[in-house]
């Protein structure tokens, strides 16, 4: 175990090592491409970068290829910052050492008990702790009197007294009458879990209870394990009667945890915050929204299963715990395993990101100009980015994340990954965008966009129809939605919705699974027209059985039908129980989902906007201020504008 020295320790070889300026020489064709891979290599973001240029050389000094070598490191204002943090935590570990040391011992007086046995008379002094006062011969005198006891050893009160053993001593005779003594009974609950002790005190003549007295009631009456030793001591000396305690609980079991896996990058793309300037302009390159990685840099670490822990009752009976499940696990591209089956590292440089719930590493293909007729349509297993346009009628597709410096006119995007377009989005009712994970534009108009996590948009949507599988958000200064259907499984949100005068139909869809629905309507269509043919074909199949039933046989030409008839009705009954097992599971998925869905205008609402979230729907007829919409059993309420929920945040005034 990891003890405050060895803390120390680890903190301060940090420190340490932080302070050590770590640098790196690259040498690219261009400054832009040195900067990028110097950041790469040392693992930190652009805007942490401090460079130096070593030497830039034009093409016609270098025979027709440029070259820029710089010198790379972290600046220092940011290990500057880390090292103030290491030495609070150092500050932090110095005041509990600190506490942990003058920790004080509590003041507590000696104490004098008296127990009337069968053998005879007793004495217990304990001595103080701390600070406090230790028992007297005087108070030992005034302490059996008190108790009415004349007849005593005075030398072996005086003895007990000087010792301050902390033990039971005899100092006299007692007569007992066993017909009075005190009494117990214990009580153990039906689960086994607790066990309470009842005491009625003893008569004239009778005696008093021991510790080892309640230990050997404890054992008649099974209770064998659960009790606190110490508790049972001093009750035994200050006894509490006529009131039932517990002296003993049982221990519940605790189970194992599932094997998991422990990520050393973002996986939530929620987290991810756009900075808007005062002037509603955003930069892109303080999203981290591409997470870069090294070659061999620590990804993730598998946790094996742990097994948990029994319990056990107070009788003694044992409570088996659940042990954890281990689950198998896999890797995408570009990562590997190291020798203990465990560590997940990047196999290349690239960058790092989750495909259908795997790590994998990606690398970047980058077009210098637009995606058009130079490139022809782009088909890439990686990231992808375009410095330009993407042109009408020109497609791209990537297996990771894709960067558009440009806009998307009329064309076709997909990715697995994120897609972000610093312009936007614009077609005639001819551009489809659909993103693995999020979508990131300045503007969407008269297009379709598909995210498997969030849109965020920073100007406005404008006659499209856009499907989230979380959350749309348009944050801009002009962030408004205006015609078009959009539909999220949490929340949309704007500034205004909806246009003056409502000529242009605005819907806007919550609390539900966008591509959940879509499949479910399309197995219940595919379901409806299957049936139909299954029926056909199982009374054309009934019908021919029927004859030969009656006839005792069929032709060669019918009994062929029959038995094509037979196994057509069997794989389209195979196929209906396959739809119905989708259906039952996407039912269900849907009814689980716990979001209500909210859909929230900061500014204003015009009348013809239409809001439907999960089965109900309300078309607005009256212009709303700063409004959220919410569902309120079972219907739609206009509430106070909310905040969005892991909204972008706000740019700071200046």
């Amino acid at each position: 175990m990891l003890d405050l020295d060895g803390l120390a320790g680890i903190i301060r070889k940090r420190l340490n090592d932080d302070l050590e300026v770590k640098s790196v020489e690259v040498e690219m064709p261009t400054l832009d491409d040195a900067v990028h891979e110097a950041a790469c290599m040392l693992g930190i973001p652009i805007y942490s970068l401090d460079y130096e240029i070593l030497e830039h050389k034009t093409a016609f000094l270098t025979f027709g290829k440029n070259l820029c070598r710089i010198r790379g490191y972290e600046r220092v204002s940011v290990k500057r910052k880390k090292r103030e943090e290491e030495e609070a935590a150092q500050k932090t570990v110095d005041a509990v050492k600190e506490a942990e040391e003058m920790e004080l011992i509590e003041d507590m007086d000696g104490e004098i008990f008296i127990k009337r046995l069968a053998s005879g008379i007793h004495i217990k002094v304990t001595p103080p702790e701390g600070t406090g006062a230790a028992v007297c011969l005087s108070a030992a005198k005034d302490a059996l009197a008190a108790a009415n006891i004349a007849n005593y050893d005075a030398n072996a009160v005086k003895a007990a007294v000087a010792k301050q053993s902390g033990k039971y001593v005899r100092i006299g005779d007692y007569a007992n009458n066993p017909a009075n003594n005190a009494a117990m009974s214990i009580e153990v609950t039906e689960d086994e879990m607790r066990a309470f002790l009842y005491v009625n005190p003893p008569g004239p003549g009778g005696t008093d209870i021991m510790f080892a007295d309640i230990k050997n009631t404890m054992k008649m009456h099974g209770v064998t394990s659960g009790a606190d030793e110490e508790f049972l001591e001093t009750f035994a000396d200050k006894p509490v009667y006529r009131e039932k305690v517990c002296i003993a609980k049982g221990t519940p079991p605790v189970n194992g945890i599932n094997s998991f896996m422990q990520y050393f990058f973002e996986t939530d793309q929620s987290k991810i915050r756009l900075r808007e300037s005062s002037d509603g302009k955003v930069d892109y390159k303080e999203l981290n929204i591409i997470q870069n990685v090294r070659e061999n840099q620590v990804l993730a670490i598998w946790n094996n299963a742990e097994p948990g822990k029994d319990g056990s009752t107070v009788t003694g009976r044992i409570l088996m715990s659940q042990p954890g499940k281990e689950t198998a696990f896999d890797i995408g591209n570009n990562v590997r395993k190291e020798a203990d089956g465990r560590t997940i590292v990047a196999a290349i440089s690239g960058q790092v990101m989750m495909v259908n719930g795997k790590i994998s590493v990606e690398p970047v293909l980058e077009i210098a100009g637009d995606v058009g007729v130079k490139t022809g349509n782009i088909d890439f297993n990686g990231a992808v980015f375009v410095k330009g346009d993407v042109i009408e009628g020109f497609k791209i597709k990537a297996s990771g994340s894709i960067d558009i410096n440009g806009t998307i006119n009329k064309a076709t995007v997909v990715a697995d990954g994120d897609i972000i377009v610093k312009q936007g989005i614009y077609g005639k009712e001819g551009t489809f965008v659909q993103s693995g994970c999020s979508v990131w534009a300045k503007f969407i108009e008269n297009g379709t966009v598909k995210s498997g996590n969030v849109i965020n948009v920073t100007d406005g949507i404008i006659n499209s129809n856009v499907d989230a599988a979380k959350k749309i958000f348009c944050s801009g200064k002009r962030a408004s939605i205006v015609g078009g259907r959009l539909r999220a499984s949490e929340e949309i949100s704007c500034k205004t919705l909806g246009a003056v005068g409502g000529s242009t139909e605005t819907i806007c869809e919550v609390a539900f699974d966008p591509e959940s629905r879509s499949q479910l309507e399309a197995l219940q269509t595919e379901r409806a027209t299957l049936g139909g043919e299954f029926d056909e074909v199982a009374l054309n199949a009934r019908t021919l059985d029927n004859n030969k039933k009656t006839r005792g046989f069929l032709p060669d030409d019918k009994e062929e039908i029959l038995q094509e008839l037979l196994k057509k009705r069997e794989s389209l009954a195979e196929r209906l129980r396959e739809i119905d097992e989708q259906i039952a599971e996407l039912q269900q998925h849907l009814s689980s989902l716990v979001v209500n869905g909210r859909v929230s205008a900061s500014v204003k609402v015009y009348p013809g906007v239409c809001v439907r979230i999960r089965d109900a729907e309300e078309k607005i007829r009256s212009e709303y201020k700063a409004v959220t919409f919410v569902l309120d059993h079972g219907l739609i309420a206009s509430t106070k504008y909310a905040e969005p929920v892991a909204a972008p945040e706000k740019p700071e005034r200046k």
